[in-house]
């Protein structure tokens, strides 16, 4: 017996001997990112996430509640939680118990049935007990690879919360920029009809030439092409909207203006971060979380695939009872009790290779969720990075635009007072007002891209997971 066991541990070894293809991959931080981050303390935490006016925030809290989305992404961490408790309970010892009728037919002898007949009616019941003995880290193994997936699938879930949060808001910036573009472009256009018809008078008089007139019907064209493009994104946001959050549409029409004064659409950016991102807060966001309870789940499943070629052992224990229905009262009253204890041992001698290709395949699959992990982090750093420079570039050229459209609407007004004392003319005063309308329509959209850019930045920053207390 001893001969037998340690010739099939043998053939064994021999064959899981190819299995072992290197080491597993470790969670470590791209070079370009760590390099000189690490000495960084976390004394700068990220601002707290940028929110709008109280309706505006209240369209975004339906969408957390409503999304279908997020409801496929809570579904599936109910599944890996679930998966989870199936790994924890493979720890314990097995009870399990079978029975049934049967009838066993058999005419090299006479089973004395009483009734002459070849088949005897049997009735067997069993009780086993089974505890597997992890000696080769298999079902520890199982266990880190289900938490790992279920801590990655949680961490998606909180990152999807972040950016649907952070679409919701865009959407509706998006949309009331839309809206108050629209206004202003109706507005231009006004004004410049009316000084087409002065000009076209002064042409007329042949104190204008065509050119001059011919370009002006050319804005004015253009302007109402860019207004047909505004009023259709008034019409497409609703409907994006409903889909991210199921938002009734009549809900998202009220959005079009604040009802309240909504807060500043500006982030308070932290210091500023030249040409590195502090390693603290690359390795707070979710995002990053996830990729690396990925990986350390790929290295889970690889050990388990790797013990997987090992004989398994088990401690099993039992009991028997077997009963025969007969005429015969001496082999009626007899019964059949078996108790039996020991070690169960099991053992693939020869499976042409296929467990230590699952192994290889499993280490395969680390080795790209280390890639996936690295590939995460780079993104991290590189979207952090872009919204914090989109966010100063925004801040400047929305200042720079907003000081042009107050000038340009003092001189409008200054018009308007010189036209009433007859000091100017009218067309002189119109084509102050299409200048400021003109400056209040860049100021818009350049303000819009700012609130964009801020949002961005606070969608990047936000999806850094909070420190626990």
């Amino acid at each position: 017996m001893s001969k037998i066991l340690s010739g099939t541990i043998a053939i064994i070894a021999l064959l899981s001997s190819g299995c072992v293809t290197g080491p597993l991959p470790k969670v470590s931080m791209p070079a370009s990112v760590g390099a000189g981050t690490t000495s960084i303390v976390p004394v700068d935490p990220p601002p707290v996430a940028l929110q709008l006016d109280p309706a505006a925030e209240a369209a975004v809290r339906h969408a957390l509640v409503n999304s279908p989305d997020l409801e496929r992404t809570a579904a599936r961490l109910r599944e890996l939680r679930a998966f989870g408790k199936a790994a924890d309970a493979s720890r314990w010892p097995a009870l399990s118990a079978h029975g049934g009728p049967s009838a066993i037919n058999d005419s090299t002898f006479d089973l004395d049935d009483g009734r002459n007949e070849d088949r005897l009616r049997r009735v067997d019941k069993s009780i086993e007990f089974r505890w597997e003995i992890d000696l080769f880290g298999k079902l520890a193994a199982d266990r880190r690879a289900a938490h790992a997936e279920r801590w990655a699938a949680a961490a998606d879930l909180a990152a999807a919360r972040v950016i649907l949060a952070h679409s919701v808001r865009s959407e509706i910036v998006r949309y009331r920029a839309a809206v108050v573009e629209a206004q202003l472009v109706e507005s231009s256009l006004t004004t410049l009809r009316d000084i087409a018809a002065l000009e076209a008078q002064l042409s007329a008089a042949g104190l204008r030439s065509g050119v001059d007139l011919s370009q002006l019907r050319s804005t004015i064209a253009a302007q109402e092409a860019d207004l047909v493009a505004l009023r259709l994104e008034s019409e497409l946001t609703p409907l994006r909207l409903r889909t991210l959050g199921d938002i009734p549409l009549a809900e998202i029409h009220e959005l079009s203006v604040p009802k309240d004064e909504a807060p500043e659409c500006r982030m308070k950016s932290p210091q500023v971060l030249s040409a590195e991102i502090p390693l603290f807060w690359l390795q707070q966001r979710l995002d990053v979380a996830a990729a690396e309870s990925r990986l350390l789940a790929g290295v889970a499943e690889t050990e388990s695939a790797r013990a997987a070629i090992y004989p398994s052992f088990a401690l099993v224990a039992g009991r028997s009872f077997k009963r025969d229905r007969t005429r015969n009262l001496g082999q009626l009253l007899a019964r059949s009790t078996q108790q039996f204890i020991g070690v169960s041992i099991a053992a693939t001698l020869f499976d042409a290779g296929q467990r230590a290709s699952e192994a290889r395949a499993a280490q395969a699959r680390a080795e790209a969720a280390a890639a996936d992990f690295r590939h995460t982090v780079l993104l991290a750093a590189e979207e952090i990075e872009g919204a914090l420079a989109r966010t100063t570039v925004s801040d400047a050229a929305s200042l720079a635009s907003l000081n042009a459209r107050r000038e340009a609407e003092a001189a409008a007004l200054w018009g308007q007072q010189r036209q009433q004392a007859g000091i100017d003319s009218r067309l002189t005063a119109l084509q102050l007002q299409r200048d400021a309308l003109e400056r209040a329509l860049q100021h818009t959209a350049l303000e819009r891209d700012r609130c964009l850019a801020a949002l961005d930045l606070s969608r990047a920053l936000g999806l850094i997971e909070p420190r626990s207390p």
